[in-house]
């Protein structure tokens, strides 16, 4: 018995691209689209009265799991400025769009008052998961800027926020027997999606001038903060035969999940 229900994920932000050329004052900015918000995963409820019987590895008799969706990525920001005049200046900008937050994962719920026989490696008797999605990348901004009086500015994508993992309730009145290595009757778990990442080089900017008054700036992007995990609910009066090495009766965690990663800076010295 499989009841799944996905959120979809964010889109894609466009990337920018930008330049500039004159004689004596030039002036680029670029700024990529960010990441749009992912859709969250629905609840999930399931209810078995019957008799379920699996062969095979993973096919779990009740699988049951809400997942949300990943946090849609920023695009990238390119700008380049010249002013090609000995006394001429330039502004050059460029700012990576921002990774999209993830949905968060709906909250399972299985009821089991009948019977479930599994035969197979990781074969559950109830397999019941929430999932929040992972926060999008975000996107890197670089620039360039030429001329006497420069400045150049690469800002890179946060990386989005992640989404939670909900509560996961189990109730089972039935008898569940396991047949396999790592085949639990009763899995539950809620986890927390990880924050998104600022990749690659966050920031780039340069400035290159034929005098000493260029200025070349970069930061990085920040990492995405991170999701919960749900809480877990198990509530058992039946039966549970498990056989098999590492096969649990009944096993519940919650998981928080890991912060994102930053973008290092990639600056390049004004000359």
């Amino acid at each position: 018995m499989l009841a799944q229900s996905v959120g979809g994920g964010g889109g894609v932000g466009g990337g920018a691209k930008s330049s500039g050329d004159d004689s004596r004052y030039a002036l680029a900015v670029s700024v990529g689209g960010n990441g749009n918000v992912a859709g969250v995963g629905g609840n999930v409820s399931v209810s078995n009265a019957g008799s379920i019987l699996t062969t095979g590895g993973l096919a779990h008799g009740i699988y049951a799991m809400s997942v949300g969706g990943g946090g849609g990525i920023g695009g990238d920001a390119t700008s380049s400025a010249s002013g090609g005049n000995s006394q001429g200046g330039s502004l050059a900008l460029g700012v990576g769009g921002r990774g999209g937050a993830a949905g968060n994962g709906g909250a399972v719920s299985v009821v089991n008052g009948g019977r479930i026989d599994t035969f197979g490696f990781g074969a559950h008797g109830i397999f019941a998961q929430s999932v929040g999605g992972g926060g999008g990348s975000g996107a890197a901004g670089t620039s360039e800027a030429l001329g006497n009086i420069s400045v150049g500015g690469g800002f890179g994508g946060g990386g989005g926020a992640s989404g939670n993992g909900s509560a996961v309730q189990v109730t089972n009145s039935g008898t569940i027997a396991t047949r396999g290595n790592d085949a639990y009757g009763i899995f539950a778990q809620s986890i927390g999606g990880g924050g998104g990442a600022a990749i690659g080089d966050g920031g780039s900017g340069s400035a290159q001038g034929s005098g000493n008054k260029s200025i070349g700036i970069s930061v990085g992007g920040n990492a995405g903060s991170s999701g919960n995990g749900g809480a877990i609910s198990v509530t058992h009066t039946g039966n549970i035969a498990t056989s098999g090495s590492g096969a649990h009766g009944i096993f519940g965690q919650s998981i928080g999940g890991g912060g994102g990663v930053g973008a290092m800076p990639a600056p390049q010295p004004a000359r």
